[in-house]
Parts: structure tokens; sequence; C-alpha cells
């Protein structure tokens, strides 16, 4: 099967709950940040899909419990 969508459309689509957290007036800085987030979490899933285990994913999680409090809305 051929894929008909971008897969940057498809990984924006996933990131929008924590890019829907940025401030109206955002910083490209903090926009690439946010973005930066999502793109870890996607490549988590998907490596993480590919050795049939949770490795990545718990990592990143880690990673995210240390954040600042001001990213404590993004769900896990």
């Amino acid at each position: 099967m051929i894929p008909t969508r971008k897969i940057s459309e498809t990984i924006i689509e996933f990131g929008e709950p924590i890019l829907q957290e940025l401030p109206e007036n955002s910083t490209k800085e903090e926009f690439e940040a946010a973005f930066r987030i999502v793109v870890t979490a996607w490549n988590a899933v998907v490596l993480d899909g590919y050795n049939k285990n949770r490795k990545f994913e718990k990592a990143f999680l880690s990673a995210l419990r240390s954040m600042p409090t001001a990213f404590s809305g993004i769900p896990k």
C-alpha cells in the first residue's frame, strides 16, 4: 500500500495536543522546542513498535517528567 498522506501532516496531527498548549504569541524558538518534543515522542513510539518493546517510550516519559511544570498539561 502506498501512503497518500504526507508524514509531516501525520506528525503535526499527532502533536496537536502539545502544539495547542503554546501561547498565541509564541516565539519561533518555543515552537521549535515544542515540535522537537512531538518528533521525539513520535520516534519513540515508532522505534518501540519496530522493536516490539517500550524502551524508548519509557525513556521519553522519564525525561518528560523532569521538564518544567509549564509542560505538565501534556498528556502522558
